[in-house]
């Protein structure tokens, strides 16, 4: 890309255990305000769909969120 434009953006992001203590509803509906394209918010959409968690805090579980 570097040959035709004149920068590239990269956006890297680790999903491993960012996320397991937000529902990702929410997480979704804050990424949409970003103004992100269409395209990226979908692939984050998509990503999210089938995951799921359980948040621990000492011997407390919270209910499985997906």
């Amino acid at each position: 890309m570097l040959l035709t434009n004149d920068f590239v953006v990269i956006i890297s992001l680790d999903f491993k255990k960012a996320f397991d203590t937000i529902q990702h509803q929410t997480l979704l509906q804050k990424m949409c305000s970003f103004g992100l394209p269409d395209h990226i918010y979908n692939w984050l959409v998509n990503y999210f769909n089938n995951i799921s968690h359980i948040t621990s805090h000492h011997s407390a579980l919270s209910r499985l969120v997906v």
